[in-house]
C-alpha cells in the first residue's frame, strides 16, 4: 500500500512539473509583459529595446555555433566578430534599458530558439551556407528596425543608440554578403 502511495504521489509530481513547464512564457514575452506594467514608460520605448535586445542575444549564440560549426576559416572569423560585437553592443543596451528603467529578455525566446536549433541540426557541409542565410536575413531585419528607431523614435536615447549602432549592423551584412559571393566561387 505503501509504494501505491509513493507511486501515485510521483505520478502527481511529475504532472504537475510537466504542467508547470508548458506555462512557462518565453524570455521576449515576459520581458515584454514587465514593461507592459510599469507606467513610466511608453510600449515604443519597450518594443524597440526588447526586439534589440532579442536579436542581439540571437546573434550571440548564433556566432558562437558558427564558431564551432563553420568550415571555412573566414566565416569563424565572422562567426566571432558577431559574438564580440553584438555582445559589446548588448551591454551598451543593458545600460540603456537600466537608465529607462526596462526590463530585458534574459534568454532566447521561443522564435529564436527555434531558428538557432534549426541551424544547430543542419550537416557541416550546409552548415555555411545557411548560417550566411540566417544572418543576412537577420542583419537586414535588424538594419530596419535600427533605422526606424534612428529617425523616428520619440526617445532621444534610443534614437542615439540606433544611429550609433546602425553602421556596425550595415558593414555586418555587407561582409556576409561578401563572404556568400566568395564562397560561392
Amino acid at each position: 500500500m505503501k509504494k501505491m502511495s509513493l507511486y501515485l504521489t510521483l505520478i502527481m509530481l511529475l504532472g504537475a512539473f510537466s504542467f508547470c513547464n508548458r506555462q512557462q512564457k518565453d524570455s521576449v514575452d515576459l520581458a515584454k509583459e514587465s514593461n507592459d506594467r510599469k507606467e513610466v514608460l511608453n510600449e515604443d520605448q519597450s518594443d524597440f529595446v526588447v526586439q534589440a535586445a532579442s536579436a542581439g542575444l540571437l546573434e550571440v549564440e548564433l556566432g558562437k555555433l558558427g564558431q564551432q560549426m563553420a568550415q571555412h576559416n573566414r566565416l569563424k572569423k565572422f562567426a566571432k566578430m558577431m559574438v564580440d560585437d553584438h555582445a559589446k553592443m548588448s551591454e551598451e543596451l543593458k545600460e540603456l534599458a537600466t537608465k529607462k528603467q526596462l526590463t530585458l529578455p534574459g534568454s532566447l525566446g521561443e522564435e529564436q530558439q527555434r531558428k538557432l536549433n534549426d541551424l544547430r541540426e543542419q550537416n557541416r557541409q550546409k552548415f555555411d551556407r545557411r548560417y550566411l542565410e540566417v544572418m543576412e536575413e537577420e542583419h537586414e531585419n535588424d538594419i530596419k528596425k535600427f533605422e526606424e528607431a534612428s529617425e523616428n523614435h520619440k526617445d532621444a536615447d534610443i534614437q542615439t543608440f540606433a544611429a550609433k549602432h546602425l553602421p556596425l549592423l550595415r558593414a555586418h551584412l555587407d561582409s556576409v554578403k561578401l563572404i556568400r559571393a566568395a564562397l560561392k566561387k
